[in-house]
């Protein structure tokens, strides 16, 4: 997952023009709730999803927005995003770890 934008630092060479964000064991519908979820406008949700893609080894989707969309963000929202991208990171991992040890216990 790429780092929230107030960590990237403004003379990065060279910037990132797309991020990229993880959301394991979501479909599109989802992932577009997801964003309604956290605040983020119609808009700026279809532009974030317009380049996402289904992932079969995470059962969910890569989104990969411009940074310029996030930026458009207010800093309220991306903070309440990037905090719920890094839960859905860590239990989407989590899960998964669950299920393959679980499987190999039984």
């Amino acid at each position: 997952m790429s780092p929230p934008l107030e960590y990237i630092p403004a003379d990065s060479t060279p910037a990132p023009s797309h991020l990229r964000w993880i959301l394991p064991g979501r479909q599109a519908q989802e992932a577009a709730a997801f964003l309604d979820d956290v605040g983020v406008g119609p808009r700026e949700r279809d532009a974030i999803l317009a380049g996402a893609r289904p992932d079969s080894a995470l059962n969910g989707v890569v989104a990969t927005p411009a940074l310029a969309t996030v930026a458009s963000l207010p800093a309220s929202v991306r903070q309440q995003l990037y905090l719920a991208l890094d839960l859905a990171l860590l239990f989407g991992v989590l899960f998964q770890h669950w299920t393959v040890v679980g499987l190999r216990g039984s």
